[in-house]
Formats: structure tokens, sequence, C-alpha cells
């Protein structure tokens, strides 16, 4: 990950969507710093971002959300009719596990994926707000062909709320999302449902066209306010590169962490694993 602070915008680059628990820590931490400087801008930086875990990119819109969408819808999972009518044979032989990864006992039995509750009604997620950061007023995402899935979403949920503007390229294209099936050692993953926003909108299987088009370098320095993409958004804001390098404490602040994401499938993915038994 990769932040930069300039005057009243916050530039926030994210490579992919690893499980929470390994992420967490870190995103509070930089944005108990973000809170502390009440920007009105946020900038994602998503153009390498094939997307991850859900969860994860549920909690860093839950970062961004301001209080008063708290309790609001964020998005909805539509399952497939074989899932919700639970007609899902291969099902009854995948172990249900709680988030420690513990056997579970339904009616005498250990539970299976079978007794998952696959209704859109049960899947529905709502903002619950975390940290406190209130200020964002703009929300600007840097997206390419790479940004797929998970990272999509991310701008999906934003979309009723905000005034949502992409810069780049057009994204790649993937409003839907899998869980894993095992067979054998092996975990396969299907597309088994579509992602809503609350506005029920998901209709970006050829992509989510950017706003402001704009040809990505191949190696650029992120978090720079030169680079191209992140120099557009400061001419949209109608901020010169003098006026965005100018910070609140009158000294430019780029935080870089490495995340281990080697993990996550290399294919672009909206992993589910939360689930709730019927």
């Amino acid at each position: 990950m990769i932040v930069s602070y300039s005057n009243d915008v916050v530039y926030f680059a994210i490579s992919s969507f690893p499980k929470l628990d390994i992420l967490k820590k870190d995103l509070d931490n930089i944005f108990i710093d973000i809170a502390e400087r009440h920007p009105s801008t946020i900038i994602l930086d998503l153009r390498y971002n094939r997307g991850g875990y859900i969860e994860t990119t549920e909690y860093l819109a839950n970062l961004i959300a301001p209080s008063k969408l708290h309790g609001k819808i964020m998005y909805y999972e539509k399952f497939n009719d074989i899932l919700s009518t639970g007609n899902t044979k291969i099902l009854k032989y995948q172990p249900y596990l709680d988030v420690n990864g513990n056997y579970v006992k339904i009616n005498g039995r250990q539970a299976t994926m079978a007794d998952v509750d696959f209704s859109e009604k049960g899947n529905t997620y709502h903002f619950s707000k975390q940290g406190k950061l209130e200020s964002i007023e703009n929300i600007y995402f840097i997206t390419s062909g790479s940004t797929a899935s998970a990272s999509e979403l991310l701008i999906s949920i934003f979309k009723p709320y905000f005034k949502v503007k992409t810069v780049g390229q057009k994204t790649f294209g993937k409003p839907v999302g899998f869980f894993p099936i095992d067979i054998d050692r092996y975990s396969l993953y299907l597309s088994s449902f579509l992602l809503k926003n609350a506005d029920g909108w998901f209709d970006y299987f050829n992509g989510i066209e950017p706003n402001i088009i704009v040809d990505l370098p191949s190696s650029p320095i992120l978090g720079d306010p030169d680079e191209i993409g992140f120099r557009s958004i400061l001419l949209d804001l109608g901020m010169s590169r003098k006026h965005a390098s100018k910070t609140k404490d009158a000294s430019p602040k780029i935080k870089k962490i490495k995340i281990e994401t080697n993990l996550l499938p290399k294919e672009t993915l909206s992993i589910e694993n939360r689930f709730k038994l019927k």
C-alpha cells in the first residue's frame, strides 16, 4: 500500500484485497492518520488491484464512509437459482466452518455448506462505520483493465452515495463473486453470485468506463502528484501541482507498506468467506 498526503487530498494505492486479518491493523493505523487531516477528497488507486476478499473491500469502504451512511445498504449478493433453492448436492459434502475455522453442529449433525442461507435477504450488507474519518466529499478511483472484481465492487458501493469519478482506463468487468468448493486437494472457484449495489446496479460486465480517460504509464511512481493519473485528478479539482504539494504541516508525507499477497489466487476474484446458516 502507498499513502500520499497533500493539501486536503489523500492518495491511497492498494494492489489487492487479502484476508482482512492480514490488512486490518495497517488499515486502522493509516486511517487514524488520515482522519486527523480532515481531507475532503480521497483518491483510491486500484490500477493494479485484481480483487480478493470482499470482507476487506467492505472494511475499507466502512473506513471511508461517513457516519451518516451507517446502517444504509452497501451491496447485495444475489446467488444463482441452484444455490438459492438448495439444489446444489455437492455442498452437502463441504463442511461449514465458523470464523475461527471450527466445525459447527446443527440439528445434532455437522453443518455443511448446504445449510447456508443463500437468499438475497440473508446476503444484504449494510454500512457499519469504522474509524473516525468523516470529512470525505469527493471520491476518485484510478483504474485500468486490471481493476477487477472486489476492487470494482468498491467503486460500485459508493456510486449511490457520492459523485464518484473514475480516471484512467476501463476496468476489467466482473460483477460476480465466488467461494471455494474443495475437491480433494484443490479449491474450485465458480461464479456463484452477482454483486449489486444499493441501487441494484451490477451491469458492468464490459467494464466500468472512466469519466476521465488517461493513458496510464507502464511504470508509474505511485503517490507522486506529477504521475498522470494523480495529476489529472488534481486538475479536475482545480488544483495545481504546487498547490497539491503543500501539506498542512508543510512537509509532504508518503507511506509505503508492503503487504503479503501471494496467498491470493492469480485470477481476478471477489471471494466470499462469510456465510450465515439458515
